[in-house]
């Protein structure tokens, strides 16, 4: 238990930092890296701890994982840089004491406003309907995968194949799910759809090769069964946490994670249930895939319906801010032709023409020359006289 739990601390904390290096929409490789060295280490160190398991042990092949578990969490640790702080130039007198007491307070003051910050992410995504769809999908998908993984050795046994042939059909599983990790990391941020419509043509399909097992169990059949789980243990493991970065934003991350892990765990602990209890009642995994057949289609279903509902949201949002758009310009135009409501009575006082009167006109000599001038007139027509 408490190896599982060191796990998920691990897991969930390194692909949370991770993702907060990276925007939104160039986070598919960061996010499958993590999942890409989970399935090549299984691929590497199975072979590795057999070898030591037999010369040494049960006892020594655990000390060997701690010791690796160790070195890489040390590496990890010191490597990792955190981020630059503001400098203080004071030295050790009381100014700079001061001033390091005033950054640790702001820290704290940062620390609980990320704190109250990430309560409010949570209450708005257990609010959200389609955060709930999206994590029932992963529910499902989740359980659904693992029960394919933990029984299809003894599926493949009961059909008549040998160990040897057995473990041949789980190597091509392992290798076709690292190598589409890969190319997922490479490929996941150039695709010409939404991410998170990939998903339900990978449940369809899935659960298509899954109801075939029902139908027969010859060679072609098992390996193309195991090739497409591969491929769809790849994409679902490896994109979902992209798909939730590009569904509900990026801002939520860390809380999305932690829900969609959550339903991850759930779906891990009902995984042997259903086909303990199909090979309990009927002595086979008949029953149990016709059972998982449906439930890719549940699967299938639900993540269109969340990409239904996100195009939906995305159109309602543009349509509201082109409406808003539109009734601004409509009210800058009404006032700017003088209908405002608040400016229309300044704006027609400011608008009103100005009338300018003319001088009144006057033909008498008397009010066109100066008085001085017609006083030298009068002086010289009676001095001629």
């Amino acid at each position: 238990m408490i190896f599982g739990v060191g796990v998920n601390f691990l897991f969930v904390s390194s692909i949370n930092l991770i993702t907060s290096y990276f925007d939104g929409h160039e986070c598919t490789m960061p996010t499958v890296l993590p999942g890409v060295g989970a399935t090549a280490g299984m691929l590497v160190f199975c072979p590795v701890l057999e070898i030591v398991f037999t010369s040494y042990g049960w006892r020594m092949s655990l000390c060997v994982i701690a010791a690796i578990i160790l070195v890489t969490g040390l590496a990890g640790c010191l490597l990792f840089r955190l981020p630059p702080t503001p400098e203080i130039g004071c030295g050790k007198d009381e100014q700079g004491e001061l001033e390091k007491f005033q950054l640790k307070a702001l820290r704290m003051k940062e620390t609980r406003e990320k704190a109250k910050k990430s309560r409010a992410n949570y209450k708005q995504l257990l609010k959200d309907p389609m955060h709930w769809v999206f994590g029932v999908a992963t529910l499902i998908s989740s359980m659904t995968l693992l029960c394919s993984v933990i029984n299809l050795v003894e599926l493949i046994s009961l059909a008549g194949y040998s160990d040897e042939r057995s473990a041949f059909f789980m190597s091509i599983l392992g290798f076709v799910d690292t190598g589409g990790r890969l190319i997922i990391a490479f490929f996941g941020d150039k695709l010409p759809c939404s991410r998170i419509l990939v998903m339900p043509v990978v449940c369809l399909l899935t659960g298509a090769v899954t109801f075939l097992l029902t139908i027969t169990n010859q060679t072609a059949a098992i390996i193309t069964y195991v090739t497409v789980v591969g491929i769809a243990r790849a994409i679902l493991y490896s994109i979902m946490y992209a798909s939730s970065v590009e569904t509900f934003g990026h801002a939520v991350h860390q809380e999305s994670f932690a829900i969609l892990l959550l339903m991850n765990g759930v779906g891990c602990l009902l995984a042997p249930l259903i086909p303990g209890l199909s090979f309990d009642l009927t002595g086979s995994y008949k029953m149990a895939n016709y059972f998982f057949s449906f439930l890719w289609l549940v699967a299938c279903g639900k993540f269109l319906a969340v990409y239904i509902m996100k195009n939906y949201r995305n159109k309602k949002m543009v349509k509201s801010k082109s409406d808003k758009l539109e009734q601004e310009k409509e009210e800058a135009h009404k006032v700017k032709r003088g209908y405002g409501v608040d400016a229309s009575s300044d704006f027609e006082d400011a608008m009103e023409p100005l009338t300018v009167e003319p001088p009144p006109r006057n033909n008498h000599l008397s009010d066109q020359v100066p008085d001085v001038i017609l006083q030298n007139i009068k002086i010289h027509n009676i001095s001629s006289v």
